[in-house]
């Protein structure tokens, strides 16, 4: 009876892109190890969380085993050795301490074999079958100064459109000056973590970006919530605003940017955003022409009747008579 081997998480990974097209959307590709009892996380989920909601504690201790297990497989790879290495970031995620652990490998850095280090960050992206070591791979490489051309970097622009990978990918390619265009195809590749993290970290150089960001960039579902003051201020929000008319595409994005900003939810929106004021009245003038929100203009109107510094009292009226009108 032949023995059937499972595919490492890179090589499933580019099968699925292979199969589709060069992007995950809509795939059922599911990496993210289930562990029967514990609570069940989408892919990115875990290290959203903790970046945003819980901050990013470390055990010395740990970090300090971690390096020494780094610099014995950059001289000798061993499965025992990788299993250690597995065990350590399976009870502590390496988002947790993927700064002091760089850090303190980049202060000991010629106690460790360059070649050896590369060939064990490949090895670790390439081969594993368990996420936090494709990250601890995807975080070496950052140390590693690669040609744009590099097999090892194409490797990781690939596990980048895994909403897991996507920010690890993306400080490695920022590391080699290669992660601006991997930004935006993550962000429209994924309507996950991924897209989160690639628009959080995109910086906007033209015209087509920007009107994707409008467009697109809070249509995401539920993740939408992280990223309304960021497509505002990346989308340069008030300046479609201040158009004489917008197209409908560009109205239904500005509505979902809108509702993020006014939710102030995990993140700060509304109160953050320059002019909020003027914005909602702008935004009221082009409902007009479109077709209006009632759950966003109730909450623009609901935020507008608790601010005490309002000068202009009128586009409360406005507001209340526009939600009249449609009920």
């Amino acid at each position: 009876m032949k023995i059937k081997i499972k595919p490492s998480i890179y090589q499933q990974i580019h099968q699925s892109l292979k199969n589709n097209g060069d992007t995950l959307k809509g795939s059922q590709l599911d990496l993210v190890r289930k562990q029967v009892g514990t609570l069940q996380f989408a892919a990115g989920a875990q290290d959203g969380i903790y970046l945003y909601h819980m901050g990013t504690d470390y055990a010395e201790d740990a970090v300090n085993q971690i390096v020494e297990l780094i610099k014995k497989l950059s001289y000798h790879k061993t499965r025992w050795t990788i299993r250690k290495l597995e065990n350590w970031l399976t009870d502590i995620r390496i988002i947790t301490l993927a700064d002091p652990l760089l850090t303190a490998i980049v202060e000991r850095i010629d106690e460790f074999n360059s070649k050896g280090l590369y060939q064990l960050s490949d090895y670790l992206v390439t081969a594993s079958k368990t996420t936090e070591l494709v990250k601890c791979g995807i975080m070496l490489a950052s140390l590693i100064e690669l040609t744009l051309e590099n097999e090892l970097l194409q490797k990781i622009r690939e596990v980048g459109y895994y909403d897991e990978f996507t920010l690890f990918s993306l400080i490695t390619l920022e590391a080699n000056n290669s992660s601006n265009q991997m930004c935006f195809e993550y962000a429209k590749s994924s309507l996950g973590w991924g897209k989160v993290h690639a628009i959080t970290r995109l910086e906007v150089t033209n015209n087509e970006t920007r009107d994707w960001i409008i467009q697109q960039g809070c249509l995401t579902g539920d993740l939408a919530m992280y990223l309304g003051r960021i497509c505002a201020e990346k989308g340069q929000l008030y300046h479609y605003l201040q158009k004489e008319m917008i197209t409908e595409a560009e109205f239904n994005g500005i509505t979902a940017i809108f509702s993020c900003l006014l939710d102030e939810g995990p993140v700060l929106g509304i109160s953050l955003l320059p002019e909020a004021e003027e914005q909602l009245a702008l935004y009221l003038k082009h409902s007009q022409t479109h077709q209006a929100s009632i759950d966003v203009l109730t909450k623009a109107y609901e935020w507008l009747k608790i601010q005490e510094d309002l000068e202009d009292k009128q586009v409360i009226m406005e507001f209340q008579l526009a939600l009249k009108n449609l009920a």
